[in-house]
């Protein structure tokens, strides 16, 4: 990986992100759900207490001895063993009548305490109290009701124990998926990062290519623009156009100087000696090679009909330039080429998509 920098950062950042969300957001949606899920297990426990309480009323009456009334309300109560809060019915006097643990029966039920009686009933209240009882104690009261006509008490008490366990189950769970998902995340940002980073390198690549084909194309065009100087450095003579030329007895139109103008004074300018012609405001200017400006009363399209196209240019609509007067041929923007003049031009010689093929044949490409 070519950025290992941007990796590591984007690692560190990851780290710190998930590790915040980890020592404050696990905590936070421990609790909220195991608070979700007591309150549920509570609701279910006092339903539960109600239900018993009304089938005890309606078994024992006024008989407290009534041995089958027992056998039910024992068996009512160990269904409740395997919960996180379970149901104990004792009397008045504090003596077990039905408990989960047979062994408890005819015990006194210690658990009446105050200091095992919660003060209050919500789970989330309950769930600190849980988790600031002592060492030794296993239960705490929860719920009390009453069985009409007798001297019954229906207890629902929460095992401590199951509590705490309800809530560690949690935490690995929360635990276990924020490291997964951070894991994921990881691994899709690393993939996700590297996919775009391969997509701009390869379009880098291609335009570093189409750069480097650009540069040694413009080497080429500036090489021909060399070797064709030296060959228009060997003319004696301007000769017509090539392609003006329609019969071997067509008069030549090539002229060797051009009427300019200097404020009002007539001045010819041989076609040797200049560099450029170009138009600005609808006046045509002439551009000798030493960089004395004249103006001409024709158009670019009539002085160009008589001038040696070997020796002359039109590069666009604005101007001409001569072979003589070219520095260097320049990449301009995506397909365009810029000629550098000497004397410098006062106006951009731009040569557009549409005429660099002929450029570059006029330099014998």
């Amino acid at each position: 990986m070519t950025n290992y920098r941007f990796y590591r950062y984007l690692f560190i950042g990851w780290v710190v992100f998930f590790g915040l969300l980890t020592a404050f957001g696990v905590p936070f949606a421990v609790k909220k759900q195991t608070v979700i899920a007591l309150e549920e297990r509570i609701d279910n426990a006092k339903t539960k207490a109600d239900q018993l309480a009304v089938l005890a009323s309606a078994l024992y009456g006024n008989d407290q001895q009534n041995s089958t009334a027992s056998a039910y309300m024992q068996s009512g109560v160990e269904a409740s063993s395997q919960e996180a809060i379970e149901l104990v019915v004792i009397d008045w006097s504090g003596k077990v009548i039905a408990h989960p643990a047979i062994v408890e029966l005819g015990n006194q039920y210690e658990a009446l305490e105050e200091a095992n009686i919660a003060s209050d009933f919500r789970a989330e209240a309950f769930l600190e109290s849980a988790e600031q009882s002592i060492a030794d104690q296993t239960h705490k009261v929860i719920y009390l009701k009453d069985v009409p006509e007798t001297d019954l008490v229906v207890v629902a008490q929460a095992k401590l124990e199951s509590v705490r366990a309800l809530k560690s189950k949690l935490t690995s769970v929360w635990y276990s998926g924020i490291i997964l998902t951070a894991v994921f995340v990881l691994l899709l940002a690393l993939w996700g990062v590297r996919s775009v980073q391969m997509y701009y390198d390869k379009k880098y690549q291609q335009q570093l290519e189409r750069y480097q084909t650009g540069m040694l194309n413009i080497q080429q065009l500036n090489s021909s623009l060399e070797t064709y100087k030296r060959k228009v450095e060997e003319l004696d003579r301007p000769v017509a156009p090539a392609e003006k030329v329609e019969s071997p007895s067509e008069e030549n139109n090539t002229k060797e100087r051009l009427l300019t103008y200097v404020r009002n004074e007539l001045l010819p300018v041989s076609v040797l000696d200049i560099a450029y012609i170009y138009v600005e405001n609808t006046i045509t200017y002439v551009v000798a090679k030493n960089g004395k400006r004249s103006t001409s009363n024709d158009s670019l399209d009539q002085i160009f009909k008589n001038l040696d196209t070997r020796l002359f240019f039109r590069a666009n609509r604005q101007i001409i330039v001569s072979i003589g007067a070219i520095e260097t041929i320049l990449k301009y923007g995506n397909n365009q080429l810029k000629i550098q003049c000497d004397p410098p031009a006062e106006v951009d010689i731009l040569i557009g998509k549409n005429k660099a093929a002929q450029f570059k044949n006029w330099l014998n490409l």
